[in-house]
């Protein structure tokens, strides 16, 4: 497949080459005007790539079966290159359907041989050999509207030579839309031929599986992670707004995942149609929103009010988005227009961070660290793709490494700018209390002697003098109260920036899985290679089915971490609040009856006994009623869970599920306990229940945050206990015992 680009596009080029990986660049097949490629089975074993077949092959217009017979005279046929570009042929060439014929020589190592075909294409198409039907891909029709394009995506299939020393491939290829395309997409629909490679077939298939599955998992994660960031600083600017840089860096991260949503469609679609050649198209779009972006988070942060560059790039940006809806794909407009635009967008980066640098601006050498990398990192894979490098094992973390650079670097500096302001923030907040001690100090001794040298004076200018110190003082004592709340509310705002790393290690655990599932995959991987060495194909088949689910097990816990991040923001929200005398049996009471009837409005069947005993003795005690509530809503809402849960699966007609609540007074404590009688919990996990993120119930169901939370809220906020009893088959009991 060529890679055609002028010096302005070549910034978007580079990238986009990173973004669409799948094809073999490297055209192994070097063979003079009149020679035959020759294919032996020394050549496959000892070749890293593809064997290319790409160049001139004999080409007729029409539709003709015949053609596809062996030794069919072509000699009158047209020669043109099989992977074509709509403006690099003749006008009238091609119509829309045609036959490629091309011969090549084996040696007696390949006889009865197989070997597998590796293909990407834009249409339609069927392979024969020898004047033998092979393969096809997608659906050739007279009727355009039937005929249906289909990219294979280099996944091979197998191919057995004959014992003739000549091969004969005849390709009938269609592609009716090719023109529709190309005048409507230009850039992304200016290919419209067949790319076609050889390869041995256990090779071609490792091949592929790897490169997709890495591909998968890379992209799915750096997404993930940019959509983590995201979402976290749009939330922090919404909540405070004043910090723009949060709002760029969210804008940022945002097109870096719908860029990576966008290479995860493209790698793995199939079908050609408008949606591809849009999902292709839009690239560009992302990647410049994510650079004009970055620009606005440099001035956020440099400059104390937004430059006029600012206002330029935003309303060119506009612009050429309006003009993109009649005019982006033609080629004019990205050489001449968009290109410019880019590389526009990153000279003026590039400015902004050499002078914050210069300048000494504070934590400047952070971006600029990330922007290095980055770029090093695309005129690494421009190398790699205009030389046509072999990539090296070790590119997939160099790919995670260059790619998260950029939006790393300015996490690190919003973390280290946020624990700045924190704190300057505390020693402001001392000072201040300092002063105000001082001030009150002042202001009294200024009162008490306007008292005494007063005394003598009449009683009316006396009390108008007492009434005025006392308005200054009550007047001074209010500013400083109002400055402290201020001062302790931005402390709290900009403690939210460790929100960064809280989430980074909460979504540790599905990444875990996906490396583990990763490591297995691997595993299988050299398993199959193994039953492909012996021949065992149904084998082989059968672990790539396992490699298959092995994929939905990382998307799976790829849905995982996102709901993490969701639960994780939640429970960033909850704010612990005093001490109070509370009755803990009403306390207990109001929230079973908020569980029951809460159970109710979701599943109009639910129903249970709730069985109440409380110790009319107990007295109020000293608690923090928003979180003890918290605990009690949890634990009653897993009890009723599991043992509506076993109604549900007992073939017992006469089981009804009820639920136990007691409350007792011990010697110095007060001891609430909350059971059911559900199935109760395996002694496998018993040990596990308190932990973080542990959860029995199906995916989606629970994010196992609520008994963690219960703990800590009874052992280190109210200095308590929190036990379980449980019996399989019999229920689970809670106890909760708190000092009072």
């Amino acid at each position: 497949m060529k890679i055609k680009f002028t010096i302005t596009g070549l910034g978007f080029v580079l990238l986009f080459i990173l973004s669409v990986r799948g094809y073999s660049k490297t055209k192994v097949a070097v063979k003079t005007k009149d020679s035959l490629m020759v294919i032996t089975q020394t050549r496959l074993d000892t070749t890293k790539s593809n064997i290319s077949f790409n160049g001139e092959w004999k080409f007729h217009p029409g539709d003709d079966t015949a053609w596809a017979e062996k030794n069919y005279d072509d000699a009158g046929w047209t020669k043109l290159e099989n992977d074509f570009y709509m403006d690099s042929i003749k006008t009238g060439i091609w119509k829309g359907i045609g036959w490629f014929r091309k011969k090549f020589k084996i040696d007696s190592t390949m006889f009865n041989k197989p070997a597998a075909f590796i293909v990407y294409q834009e249409g339609a198409s069927e392979f024969y050999l020898n004047g033998k039907l092979v393969k096809k891909l997608g659906t050739i029709s007279k009727i355009i509207k039937k005929e249906q394009a289909y990219n294979p995506q280099g996944i091979p299939f197998t191919v057995v030579f004959d014992t003739s020393k000549i091969q004969e491939l005849a390709v009938r290829y269609a592609n009716h839309k090719a023109e529709e395309y190309y005048n409507r997409y230009k850039i992304s629909a200016g290919w419209e031929g067949f790319y076609l490679a050889i390869n041995k077939n256990n090779r071609a298939i490792l091949s592929k599986v790897s490169g997709t599955f890495s591909n998968t998992i890379l992209n799915t994660a750096i997404g993930a992670i940019a959509f983590a960031f995201a979402l976290l600083h749009l939330l922090i600017f919404f909540f405070y707004s004043r910090e723009r840089e949060n709002l760029f860096y969210g804008l940022f991260a945002g097109s870096m995942t719908l860029w990576m949503v966008v290479i995860l469609f493209r790698i793995n679609a199939h079908a050609v149609s408008d949606v591809y050649h849009i999902f292709d198209t839009s690239v560009i779009i992302w990647l410049s929103l994510m650079f004009a972006t970055f620009n606005f988070f440099l001035y956020a942060i440099f400059y104390k009010k937004m430059p006029k560059q600012f206002w330029v790039i935003l309303i060119l940006g506009a612009v050429l988005s309006f003009l993109s809806l009649w005019v982006f794909t033609q080629d004019w407009f990205f050489n001449y227009v968009f290109g410019p635009f880019f590389l526009l967008l990153t000279a003026e980066g590039l400015r902004v961070i050499i002078l914050a640098i210069k300048r000494r601006k504070r934590n400047a050498v952070i971006i600029g660290a990330g922007v290095l990398i980055f770029f090093l990192f695309v005129i690494y894979v421009a190398i790699i793709n205009i030389f046509s490098i072999h990539m090296p094992d070790w590119f997939g973390i160099l790919f995670v490494v260059g790619l998260i650079s950029l939006p790393i670097s300015m996490s690190i500096y919003l973390a280290r700018e946020s624990a700045k302001t924190k704190i300057d923030l505390e020693k402001r907040i001392v000072e201040v209390q300092d002063l105000s001690t001082k001030a009150i100090e002042q202001e009294k001794r200024e009162a008490e002697l306007k008292v005494e040298n007063t005394r003598k004076e009449v009683e009316l200018q006396k009390a108008a003098e007492l009434k005025t110190a006392y308005e200054n003082l009550e007047t001074a004592h209010e500013n400083l109260k109002s400055t402290q709340q201020q001062l302790i509310m931005q402390e709290k705002l900009a403690s939210l920036g460790a929100l960064t790393a809280g989430i980074a290690h909460e979504i540790k655990n599905p990444l875990n899985f996906i490396n583990n599932f990763s490591e297995v995959s691997n595993e299988l991987i050299d398993e199959m290679k193994e039953e492909l060495l012996h021949g065992n194909k149904e084998e082989a088949i059968s672990i790539s089915d396992d490699l298959k689910q092995n994929l939905a097990k990382i998307n799976q816990h790829g849905r995982r971490a996102d709901s993490i991040v969701k639960g994780m923001l939640l429970h960033s929200r909850g704010a612990s609040g005093d001490k109070s005398l509370t009755d803990i049996n009403n306390l207990l009471d109001e929230y079973v009856n908020l569980a029951y009837h809460g159970m109710r409005a979701q599943n109009k069947e639910f129903n249970i006994t709730i069985e109440k005993n409380y110790d009319e003795s107990l007295e109020k005690i000293n608690l923090v009623p928003q979180d003890i509530s918290r605990v009690f809503l949890n634990i009653i809402n897993n009890g009723c869970y599991a043992a509506y849960d076993r109604k549900k699966k007992s073939s017992d007609n006469n089981f009804s599920p009820t639920l136990r609540v007691s409350t007792k007074k011990l010697k110095d404590k007060v001891e609430v306990r909350i059971g059911d009688n559900g199935n109760g919990i395996p002694k496998d996990i018993i040990d596990k229940i308190f932990q973080p993120f542990f959860t029995t119930k199906p995916t989606g169901e629970g994010t196992g945050l609520g008994l963690s939370l219960s703990y800590d809220i009874v052992t280190k906020v109210h200095g308590g206990e929190l036990k379980v009893e449980t019996q399989e088959g019999n229920g689970t009991t809670f106890i909760i015992q708190i000092p009072g």
